[in-house]
């Protein structure tokens, strides 16, 4: 069993027509963030959130009512054998905190080169080979849900320790497919070219990626 944090920062356009706004932006120091996203498609950042950020996180996936299944109220609700919880930043300051952080805004825009918008965010508690998260890319739109080249990264943070490599990446996977679900095929060619990455993150850090790699 194992327990995230995630959210998606991707690029308002084509989604939306934003009025244009000025925004300053002061630069960060993450060149090595920026250089490992654009190379290999994902970085790990160590020690990025407090223990008490992810204990205080995790409270958002405490089950309120027993036999709960879909509820309108802040809570958590069950998909297959998986625990979510979309509403997390309404009940927890710690989780708003780190998804407005100024790392994280600026390593979107550097990354994104455009003004980003939340797509979404959630706590999640799954089971290792939930089908769920079978190899899968996340460049779809959020309107309709079908695949399409819009940019964007996606962050999870580690709410407890994962000595085992429960969450893998293939580098330089980027879908440029119709389908956002990985091939066979792909996989086969993955692991062939030594691609898979087998993450294993403490407490507390945190994995970038950009949404188009599997």
């Amino acid at each position: 069993m194992y327990i995230f944090f995630s959210f998606n920062y991707i690029e308002i356009k084509p989604y939306e027509k934003a009025k244009k706004m000025s925004i300053k932006h002061t630069p960060i120091s993450n060149e090595g963030v920026q250089e490992e996203l654009r190379n290999v498609g994902w970085t790990l950042i160590k020690n990025y959130a407090t223990t008490d950020d992810c204990i205080q996180i995790k409270k958002s996936l405490t089950i309120k009512s027993e036999g709960l299944v879909n509820s309108r109220l802040l809570t958590p609700v069950f998909i297959g054998n998986s625990l979510f919880n979309t509403s997390v930043l309404a009940e927890s300051p710690n989780a708003f905190k780190l998804v407005t952080s100024k790392f994280i805004r600026e390593t979107s825009f550097n990354y994104l080169r455009k003004q980003s918008l939340l797509k979404c965010v959630r706590s999640y508690r799954i089971i290792k080979g939930e089908k769920l998260f079978r190899w899968h890319a996340d460049n779809k739109s959020p309107i309709d849900g079908k695949v399409d080249k819009s940019k964007g990264l996606v962050f999870i943070i580690y709410l407890d320790d994962d000595d085992y490599g429960s969450f893998s990446i293939a580098e330089k996977s980027n879908n440029t497919s119709r389908s956002a679900i990985a091939s066979k095929k792909d996989v086969q060619n993955w692991e062939k070219n030594n691609l898979i990455k087998d993450i294993i993150a403490k407490r507390g850090d945190l994995l970038i990626f950009s949404q188009d790699v599997f």
